[in-house]
């Protein structure tokens, strides 16, 4: 599994700096990044207690802070995680983060879950089903989060009826109202 690292800007890449426990402290890997118009980095991962965890940085990577956006809450994971920022100047909803993985086992096994910051990742909502409607054969996994210039959150992963083969088809949801409700 891969470590988060960051690479310092202040020479354009040249040289990279990372920790040893990853961006905000221990973690069991999958990072996915993203910066906001603000200049904040975040990284999400799988967290050390296997939920949904966000390091932030306010100053570039310098330091980083681990938040927690979402407890397994009887799962054994959550899993194949991708982070998203909404950067659109003409988005009502610019600057909220945008967080989605799979549950494995727990109330939601095998489905799409979301969550969503409002407050610069500070906090996060508590989780919404998006794959429940696709009723996959086996799972839904490999999430993949954009928004809309007007805001709109849309969000696709792969289908897989069976395990293990290739994927079945493509799952996708919309959100017209920030992450609050999903379509």
């Amino acid at each position: 599994f891969w470590k988060s690292a960051y690479v310092t800007l202040k020479n354009g890449g040249v040289t990279w700096r990372g920790q040893p426990n990853g961006t905000g402290g221990d973690n069991s890997g999958d990072p996915a990044t993203a910066i906001d118009r603000s200049g904040r980095f975040f990284v999400g991962y799988i967290a050390a207690n296997d939920g949904q965890g966000v390091a932030r940085s306010l100053n570039r990577g310098q330091t980083w802070t681990h938040v927690q956006a979402a407890t397994t809450r009887g799962a054994s994971l959550l899993d194949k995680n991708h982070l998203w920022v909404d950067n659109s100047p003409t988005s009502p909803f610019a600057g909220n983060l945008y967080s989605a993985w799979t549950m494995f086992g727990g109330p939601n096994d095998a489905e799409i879950e979301i969550t969503r910051s409002t407050d610069g990742g500070l906090s996060w909502s508590a989780p919404l089903v998006l794959s429940r409607n696709v009723n996959a054969g086996s799972h839904n996994q490999g999430v993949h989060i954009q928004t809309g210039p007007n805001g709109e959150v849309y969000v696709i992963w792969a289908i897989y009826d069976v395990f293990p083969a290739d994927e079945t088809a493509l799952g996708f949801a919309l959100s017209r109202d920030g992450g609050e409700q999903a379509r």
